[in-house]
């Protein structure tokens, strides 16, 4: 609340970003989201959430904004406010390869917006680097109204571990890729996981080149996928640019209509920096049935300003839902907005059951929730924190015990911070408003 008439923008980290935790790879946007009027968190798994954790700052806190196109360039301790006129107007992926190439380094990771950002779209949402992410609240319309391009991250720093703490989690791992997620990777896994008809594993095989996994992950949820040359092609063909990752779900299924096409709209929604399940929902309204008219539509939808809600299409408080085969806990999971739903509102891999999950609708809703925020705080992948029952809050208070030395963490103790976190954040949001009739 200190910062509240100053809409702030706050890019954080958790007690184990960066490192040797299972799947120790989060960062997190907070801000309040121009769609529901609550405050929101965005997941930046990938390499963001590490990257900025080795510049040397935690946490970074974005205030007003700018009367010019500006980034934020963040590296060995140091912040620098910088103009962006040259990248302004650019797609993402121009973007991208614009800062990396005036810092002289590809590992510069690149929090940005593309034309829908500028354009303070409802539907603009960051990108991480050039695969889009999973903010699903709008931050990339912030980053738009604040006039900020991009923020750049490049850590060098290191990070000091406690005695035993590297053993520990060596031994936690090793628990994990035994048990639950054994052999599993990939996102056909996830989507065998969940009740949907969109898209069939068979289908996804047919495109998949390869997966790929966040920092210190086990589980290899992103998916590349190629649909401009055989996807078994490993050596260089030639074709530029022969497919994307595959980092949201819910935007793929969004575009399930589109067949064979779903994964090449996805493409160019990251490159405008759309939300894609939105996006995809809009476009379909607008009677797109083939990829030609969908890229159409999806570049005149980057200069718009509205989005589901405006056009009367299906949303929990302004943010398209997840394409999937409703459900009560499903509704309440996504009916709290506090945590991205591009993260599954359910297990992935493994069952209620091997979580120990059981009873009502509100009380799988309540285990979600508290899964996710102890995911937050601590800065491990959420959906990482959906698949592997080894990663208990028993061990996870152990290896905060052992990271910080003392013994003054049980396990009672972080579930009281999770909820604490998230009732802090419900307090600090606005009245939401209405979620939409056919949900």
């Amino acid at each position: 609340q200190k910062y509240a008439d100053r809409n702030p923008v706050i890019l954080g980290t958790g007690l184990f970003t960066a490192t040797f935790a299972p799947a120790a790879c989060l960062g997190v946007g907070t801000f309040k989201s121009p769609l529901n009027g609550g405050v929101c968190h965005v997941p930046l798994t990938w390499q963001s959430g590490v990257e900025l954790k080795l510049t040397g700052f935690d946490f970074v806190v974005m205030l007003g904004s700018s009367a010019k196109p500006v980034r934020l360039w963040l590296h060995d301790g140091l912040a620098d406010v910088e103009d962006s006129a040259d990248v302004w107007r650019k797609s993402t992926w121009e973007t991208v390869d614009a800062i990396r190439q005036t810092y002289g380094d590809d590992q510069v990771q690149v929090i940005c917006i593309g034309p829908a950002g500028e354009s303070k779209s409802a539907l603009a949402q960051v990108s991480e680097s050039y695969w889009g992410s999973k903010d699903k609240a709008a931050l990339g319309k912030v980053f738009g109204e604040k006039n900020v391009k991009a923020v750049a991250l490049r850590g060098l720093g290191m990070l000091e571990v406690a005695d035993g703490f590297f053993d520990r989690c060596t031994g936690l791992m090793k628990e994990i890729t035994g048990g639950t997620l054994k052999d599993r990777r990939g996102l056909k896994e996830t989507i065998a996981s969940l009740p949907q008809d969109q898209l069939s594993r068979d289908s996804l095989d047919s495109i998949t080149h390869r997966n790929n996994a966040c920092y210190n992950c086990f589980y290899a949820c992103n998916t590349f996928v190629k649909y401009r040359e055989p996807a078994n092609t490993m050596a260089m063909s030639g074709v530029d640019e022969p497919g994307c990752m595959v980092t949201d779900l819910s935007g793929l299924l969004s575009f399930g209509f589109l067949g064979a096409d779903a994964a090449a709209a996805l493409e160019q929604c990251f490159r405008l920096g759309l939300e894609p399940s939105g996006a995809a929902q809009l476009v379909k309204a607008q009677g797109a049935k083939d990829l030609p008219s969908a890229t159409e539509k999806l570049s005149a939808l980057a200069k718009s300003a509205g989005g589901v809600k405006d056009a009367g299409l299906a949303h929990f408080f302004g943010v398209s839902p997840w394409p999937l085969k409703l459900s009560l806990e499903i509704g309440l999971v996504q009916a709290a907005g506090v945590f991205s739903n591009a993260v599954p509102p359910m297990p992935v891999v493994a069952s209620w059951d091997a979580f120990g999950v059981k009873g009502s609708a509100a009380d799988k809703a309540a285990w979600w929730m508290k899964r996710q925020a102890l995911a937050y705080i601590l800065g491990i992948c959420p959906i990482f924190a959906l698949t592997a029952p080894e990663l208990s809050e028993q061990k996870l208070a152990e290896l905060v015990n052992c990271s910080l030395g003392c013994e003054d963490f049980p396990a009672d103790r972080l579930d009281k911070l999770a909820a604490d976190t998230i009732r802090q954040t419900l307090k600090a949001g606005g009245p939401q408003g209405e979620v939409h009739a056919s949900l």
